[in-house]
């Protein structure tokens, strides 16, 4: 969430549905999709979207909301930026004062017990949709090691809320920040991705960590391109997180949206990784590790039949084609509504960045 809001909402204990990161830019995150700390109490950030100011191909400037432009209102929300230049959002305000949350890391044999505690959690999450949790499996080249990470919150400052009792009740972590704070204070920590979603599956979050693992072993020590010194500066994350049915259900306000998902679907895992590396001659190295790895997992979730066709804009890799995971009649909405705001294609042609519906 961009600090401006939280800066000057702070003090009236509002806030809106935005990035859980402060370097976030709630522009792209909204037309993407907005998962946020608060997805299963209100939904994404684009359900939380009143009114969008559009400037459409013509140069002219419209409202786009629920009564003026219906079809066009649902496509901004997950259509990123093919349809129009969006100038303002209009949204939906929520009080919020101090919350309970941080980060806590543990070894890396605890990372069985973490990915159970998140398949529960995402099934139970309907019973206190104010807590969320994220998952990693991160390695610091600085000690050679694994980590587990989790980031957890709760959006009422009750210490140690009884929903994210299976992570919290571990001993032993290595380090922990969890306290009663402020949410500013909460998106400057989760400062300090291609991806995938799949069936709620805790046996097959643990082979993509070991699918990730195999392919990190190629830049920890000897790199499998240049058969040289390590990758300098690396910084491997992978990442699980729950679009639960609490979620879910939440995609149907508002005038609803292009993804896909329905209830039917039940808690999906949002899988995701975030590579940093500090030399740009181990771009290729990296990138091959990134394809490797999303191509070995997409094989073996679509084997054991639980691969969701739904990508994540947001954190989708350029190469990831988002709207067919949408599915063939959304895609094919989306298209339309593209065609009838502005036939000549001129934003998904000329305007650079983003996905393009095609």
């Amino acid at each position: 969430m961009t600090p401006e809001f939280t800066t000057r909402g702070w003090p009236y204990n509002l806030t809106v549905i935005g990035g859980r990161d402060s370097s976030v830019g709630d522009g792209g995150l909204t037309l993407g999709g907005g998962i946020s700390s608060f997805s299963a109490r209100y939904g994404l950030a684009y359900d939380n979207v009143n009114n969008f100011q559009v400037v459409f191909a013509d140069g002219s400037i419209h409202n786009v909301n629920l009564k003026t432009y219906p079809d066009l209102f649902q496509a901004l929300k997950g259509g990123g930026n093919n349809f129009g230049i969006v100038t303002r959002f209009d949204l939906a305000t929520y009080a919020q004062g101090d919350m309970w949350g941080g980060l806590v890391q543990y070894t890396e044999n605890n990372l069985e017990t973490f990915v159970d505690a998140l398949s529960h959690f995402g099934d139970r999450q309907v019973e206190d949709p104010d807590c969320a949790a994220i998952v990693s499996l991160i390695y610091y080249q600085a000690y050679g090691i694994n980590i587990v990470n989790l980031n957890l919150e709760g959006a009422k400052p009750v210490v140690n809320p009884a929903l994210l009792k299976d992570f919290t009740d571990v001993p032993s972590p290595m380090k922990s920040t969890m306290r009663v704070t402020t949410l500013s204070n909460i998106t400057d920590e989760m400062v300090k991705v291609p991806h995938h979603d799949i069936k709620n599956s805790p046996s097959l979050m643990l082979e993509f960590a070991e699918l990730f693992k195999t392919q990190i072993t190629a830049v920890k020590a000897v790199k499998a391109v240049k058969a040289v010194t390590a990758v300098k500066g690396v910084f491997p994350v992978i990442s699980f997180q729950v679009i639960s049915p609490a979620t879910i259900a939440q995609f149907a306000k508002n005038g609803g949206n292009p993804f896909g998902i329905t209830a039917d679907d039940g808690t999906l895992i949002l899988m995701s990784t975030s590579n940093r590396w500090s030399d740009a001659a181990d771009d290729a190295a990296m990138y091959a590790m990134a394809d490797n790895f999303i191509a070995a997992a997409t094989a073996t979730a679509t084997a054991q039949g639980l691969l969701h066709p739904y990508i994540y804009m947001n954190y989708a890799d350029a190469s990831q084609d988002v709207f067919t995971g949408y599915g063939a009649a959304n895609k094919a909405k989306l298209l339309a509504t593209a065609n009838k705001y502005h036939s000549s294609g001129v934003f998904r042609s000329l305007l650079s960045g983003g996905h393009k519906l095609k």
